[in-house]
């Protein structure tokens, strides 16, 4: 006759799914995160670039080798250079343009300065990064409205 029985557990069947828990958890977080940036870029800085920019710096003309019509163009810069340092305002040169210093902006040449909301569109979205994603092409003249950017 048998006094008692010793139960071992395997730490690998008990509730094998729990290890899954936190990297679900993860991916869901980073993806949400990756959607959102992903949105704001067509919500509020898409907007700007088309009305404000691409009338100049688009795949047709590229005033000073710069096209802002898509990612990998404006990851490349043009004749001066990197125009967008991702994650560093203070190192984007296109900030430097569109921002007035000693009353005008230096961008865009022939047109209204931007506005302080458009300027800070820009800026917050380099700041998180700026995400653009590939599928999106701007188009120049095309017209949109853009939402004010609540920071």
């Amino acid at each position: 006759m048998v006094d008692s029985v010793t139960l071992e557990r395997n730490p690998r069947s008990t509730f094998p799914h729990c290890r899954a828990l936190p990297i679900a958890a993860f991916l869901c977080v980073a993806t949400a995160a990756s959607f959102a940036k992903s949105g704001e870029f067509a919500t509020y800085v898409a907007p700007v670039l088309e009305r404000r920019c691409l009338g100049c710096h688009n795949e047709a003309v590229r005033k000073g080798g710069l096209s802002l019509a898509t990612a990998s163009a404006v990851f490349a810069g043009g004749e001066n250079g990197r125009v967008i340092e991702p994650g560093s305002p203070a190192a984007s040169y296109l900030l430097d343009l569109v921002t007035p210093a000693n009353g005008r902006a230096a961008m865009p040449k022939d047109g209204d300065p931007l506005t302080p909301a458009e300027i800070g569109a820009l800026r917050h979205w380099i700041s998180e990064g700026a995400v653009w994603p590939e599928d999106i092409t701007l188009k120049a003249g095309r017209i949109a409205h853009a939402p004010p950017l609540l920071l």
